[in-house]
């Protein structure tokens, strides 16, 4: 009988950290409401790509580009579909290591994530010692 609650135990503690891992994962909508993130799970990673932009096309009705990757064989590539957050992993708090890339600049900083609460990311990036936070918004 012990071990039968001890299991059960286990299996709660263990069920819970999924739970808080998977909380992440959907559709998160920027302060300036311009652009959507999509976040999803690979192996235990968590990414982010762009799922909605406010204005995907520029002025002559073309989609826009990553035209300011520092990649120059990257630059033709959509932004709607790019991925721009890269390689966050749980601690059981927050997701951390990872990269966000701004194809605004064409720079990428390191990241971590945590939730406020079940609607509210805040998502914080580092350049060294200098990180600026944002908080992003759930929608369905």
């Amino acid at each position: 009988m012990r071990r039968f609650l001890i299991f059960l135990f286990v299996l709660q503690v263990f069920s819970g950290k999924l739970s808080a891992q998977s909380q992440i994962l959907g559709k998160w909508l920027a302060p300036e409401k311009n652009v959507i993130i999509q976040a999803y799970e690979v192996n235990g990673r968590y990414f982010g790509k762009i799922f909605w932009l406010k204005y995907p096309k520029n002025a002559k009705g073309v989609p826009l580009k990553d035209a300011n990757n520092p990649d120059p064989r990257k630059r033709k590539n959509k932004l709607l579909g790019l991925v721009v957050v890269k390689n966050l992993v749980y601690n059981g708090k927050e997701w951390n290591n990872g990269e966000v890339y701004n194809p605004n600049t064409g720079d990428s900083y390191t990241c971590k994530l945590w939730l406020k609460n079940n609607n509210i990311l805040m998502a914080r990036g580092f350049w060294g010692m200098i990180y600026k936070t944002q908080e992003w918004t759930r929608v369905p």
